[in-house]
């Protein structure tokens, strides 16, 4: 988000918290709202022997929010698990998007242009033995030890190219050298920036435009943002 003013209107998830499981014979899915934290359906599959979301490991924030950046991790994702998503628009339109609706993409969702705000999904998930469940989840766990868990950052801010890895690329152009008055790239994994005082919005954006030039040079490739920027930049 921009320094100083955003010209716009902010809305808080926080109220829609609800999470209801559902049973149908063998099947279960569960219906959560936007402002469920991510932490906390993770909890709850485990605590009910729910497979499918182990993949949420370590991943912040809300589940409207993960579904809005497709958040995932080694190749696994929500995409199989929706069954709808309910959307409102500016002008107050409610609408239910069905699975076939759906088109994801990596790190993408189906509601960047218009913007539309998330209100609630529903998840098709399985039983599944909660050894089997603690083994995943350690298994995720295990893969983000590299991240700078604790320090303050958007989490990555590239996007894996095909076939190749945006920390690689910027550890191999020097990037971790690099930081812009309070906005330094992380030591531990070249693909996170942390604010290690007073990073200003400005400070961050700036330094995620020299790495893109520095992999450019090098590979010839142009990172795509993961994070997204809000004002003006």
């Amino acid at each position: 988000m921009q320094d100083g003013l955003l010209n716009a209107g902010v809305i808080s998830s926080a109220a829609l918290d609800s999470l209801d499981i559902r049973e149908d014979g063998g099947a279960v899915s569960v219906e959560a709202g936007a402002g469920v934290q991510v932490r906390k359906m993770l909890a709850l599959a485990l605590e009910r022997g729910l497979g499918g979301l182990a993949f949420l490991t370590g991943i912040p924030g809300t589940i409207g929010g993960a579904l809005y950046g497709n958040a995932g991790a080694a190749g696994e994702s929500f995409a199989p698990l929706v069954e709808w998503i309910e959307t409102v628009s500016h002008a107050g339109e409610l609408r239910r998007w069905q699975r076939g609706d759906l088109s994801w993409q990596y790190r993408e969702s189906p509601w960047r242009e218009p913007p539309l705000l998330i209100t609630k999904a529903l998840f098709r998930l399985f039983y599944e033995q909660k050894n089997n469940i603690i083994k995943n989840i350690r298994h995720f766990a295990e893969l983000k030890k590299g991240q700078p868990i604790g320090a303050k950052t958007a989490g990555c801010v590239f996007k894996n190219p095909p076939g190749e890895a945006a920390g690689r690329l910027l550890e191999q152009c020097g990037c971790k050298e690099l930081s812009v008055g309070g906005a330094r790239v992380s030591q531990r994994h070249a693909n996170f920036i942390e604010n290690h005082g007073c990073a200003r919005a400005e400070d961050i954006y700036n330094l995620t435009r020299m790495c893109q030039k520095r992999v450019y040079e090098e590979f010839g490739i142009k990172l795509a943002y993961e994070i997204k920027f809000f004002g003006a930049f």
